[in-house]
């Protein structure tokens, strides 16, 4: 049955029955992320009614009506009781993009039944070792076993067994994360592309199995603590495949980093490799996909081929026209796969984040761009946390255009202004501490600039202003200019003491200076330097041809950083600072892994 079919109502007597329609996506068991997410509403988190009642009985009691207004992409849902509008999503479109970034986060080296299609083939010889015999070994050593089911053989061996020249693949991950280019690889390491491409993926396949082991037990890392971690979304991109037409699609690369580790929890990109867009249009059309609002539609994940299309267009008019596609042939945007919607995409990264880290902490903090829409999302997905107090969400805005001089100017001007202050209010910080013993200075100042801003008043007031207005960080940094922090979460649990704490910790620069790293480190990450000579269109020499190229990359410079890059004075990795490591992971214990 699709999604805007209309099905009887349940109790109705058969001759008086009227149809009901939907008008809110179906949920995926009891997940659905279609409700006010609005945390200082009464109404937050409780699923409104997913029927039109016109000329019909109200809504249930214990369900919100509100309305629905808009139509394809801007759907919204109105709360009856804030009046907030929030966006209607594809709760299948979500789950289905959460099942994609979970697989691969947990991707194991399984040897099971090569064949295809027999009753073996996604069962591994360790989960069921009676499916399987020993039957012999190979000319080098490796075990060989044949399925019962199918008589199929097949051996196991180090990783490393069917590549050639593996004392390369050391040489060739270096370059990979310090930013050489694949030409050059081939020059240094006397290799062909297609062998750098061949390593390319052992190494993206390694590093996925050793850190899906590894992290299976990251949330024991959280157990009775209060984490801080900052995400934010970057721009890579990858070149236009028509030369004479030159340009670039873009492919987001989000991050998710915990602060005081820098460990990055997950890096995830909205790219599928495995879809087909002219397939997927196909599908759509056959399901009538393109007649329905997108939160309504059978596939609503990926963009299809023709929506993309006209959406690049639309936003980069001065790099491609109509003209530029007709002369380029076949549309190949972004060349392979498909890309993934942006909000399906973003929900989906916190959903993995929230697997991966757990529900064991005391208190969890999330630190989001203010411009990426993330905090409506982590407060869909974590409803009974926020309104338990066990999870804080904060959006971070500060001024991005400023130069290198600009900013260190406003960082010397925060440094004096808080020195200053800590002398001018001495008297009511000491006050502060007697009232709360266990703050710091910067702590208690802060309190005194929450009550200055807030007022004593109530709670409520306390969270919508904090909600809406936020709090303007006086102390200026060099990372965080005029920075802004909106505390979307103040529902009346904190006292100004904690409030506080989590004022003076609020940044996202974490999930920046891993963006940073990442742009310094992969060459086709590299940022583009257009100029009005040539109305942007930049043939970004570094950038990638291929897109499945950058999630592999992503992946590997993830691998890299938390388990290899040893930072700081006592030369140790993120992961080490957290406990999953207790040293730096070496190239031969990644090599030969599995």
């Amino acid at each position: 049955m699709s999604e805007g079919e209309s099905i009887p109502a349940a109790n109705a007597p058969k001759k008086s029955s009227r149809a009901q329609t939907r008008r809110l996506p179906r949920n995926v068991g009891v997940f659905s992320v279609n409700f006010c997410r609005n945390a200082q509403c009464r109404l937050f988190g409780i699923a409104p009614d997913p029927y039109r009642r016109t000329g019909q009985s109200p809504s249930p009691g214990n369900q919100p009506h509100g309305k629905i207004t808009g139509a394809g992409d801007d759907r919204s849902f109105f709360c009856p009781a804030c009046g907030l509008a929030h966006a209607i999503k594809s709760n299948h479109a979500i789950a289905e993009e959460y099942s994609r970034l979970s697989d691969l986060y947990r991707r194991t080296k399984r040897e099971t039944c090569p064949n295809a299609v027999c009753g073996n083939h996604r069962l591994p010889i360790g989960l069921m070792p009676s499916a399987y015999r020993l039957f012999g070994k190979t000319a080098k050593g490796d075990a060989r076993y044949q399925c019962k089911a199918c008589r199929k053989t097949f051996s196991i061996g180090l990783p490393t067994r069917r590549h050639k020249k593996t004392d390369k693949t050391g040489a060739i991950m270096r370059g990979l994360v310090n930013k050489m280019a694949m030409s050059r690889l081939c020059e240094t390491a006397q290799v062909t592309f297609p062998h750098i491409h061949s390593k390319i993926d052992f190494l993206f396949n390694q590093c996925l199995a050793f850190a899906g082991e590894r992290e299976a037990r990251l949330h024991q890392c959280f157990d009775g603590k209060e984490p801080f971690f900052s995400t934010d979304a970057q721009t890579i991109l990858v070149n236009w495949p028509i030369k004479n037409r030159r340009g670039t699609v873009p492919l987001l690369h989000m991050a998710t980093v915990h602060k005081s580790s820098q460990f990055v929890v997950a890096a995830t990109i909205d790219y599928d490799p495995d879809v087909d867009p002219d397939e997927l249009e196909k599908a759509m059309d056959a399901a009538g996909d393109f007649a329905r609002p997108r939160s309504m539609r059978r596939f609503a994940r990926l963009w299809p081929a023709s929506e993309y299309r006209a959406s690049v267009v639309k936003r980069l008019p001065h790099i491609f026209t109509r003209e530029d596609l007709a002369a380029g042939g076949k549309y190949e945007l972004p060349g392979r796969g498909s890309r993934v919607r942006g909000d399906i995409f973003h929900y989906a990264h916190m959903m993995l984040v929230r697997k991966l880290v757990g529900r064991s902490y005391r208190v969890a903090n999330f630190c989001v761009d203010a411009e990426s829409g993330l905090a409506n999302a982590i407060a869909a997905l974590l409803v009974d946390e926020v309104k338990a107090g066990k999870v804080n969400i904060a959006e971070i805005s500060f001024s991005k255009g400023l130069t290198n001089d600009e900013r260190a100017a406003l960082a010397v001007e925060g440094r004096k202004r808080y020195r200053e202050e800590l002398k001018r209010f001495a008297a009511e910080i000491a006050q502060i501490q007697v009232e709360y013993p266990d703050i710091e200075d910067e702590e208690a100042l802060a309190v005194h600039i929450l009550r200055l801003t807030c007022g004593p008043g109530p709670q409520p007031a306390r969270g919508k202003m904090l909600a809406t207005i936020g709090l303007d960080w006086p102390y200026h940094s060099k990372a965080e200019p005029e920075k802004t922090i909106r505390l979307k979460t103040d529902i009346g649990l904190m006292d100004w003491d904690g409030l506080a704490k989590f004022m003076t910790r609020a940044s996202i620069h974490p999930v920046d200076a891993y963006f940073n790293l990442a742009r310094r480190r992969i060459a086709g990450f590299e940022r583009g330097l257009p100029t009005a000579s040539n109305r942007q269109r930049i043939w970004h020499a570094y950038s990638f041809y291929n897109p499945e190229m950058v999630p592999k990359l992503a992946t590997i410079l993830r691998f890299y950083h938390n388990y290899m890059l040893p930072r700081g004075k006592e030369k140790a990795t993120p992961a080490m600072k957290l406990g999953l490591a207790r040293g730096i992971v070496y190239e031969r214990d990644l090599f030969g892994f599995g």
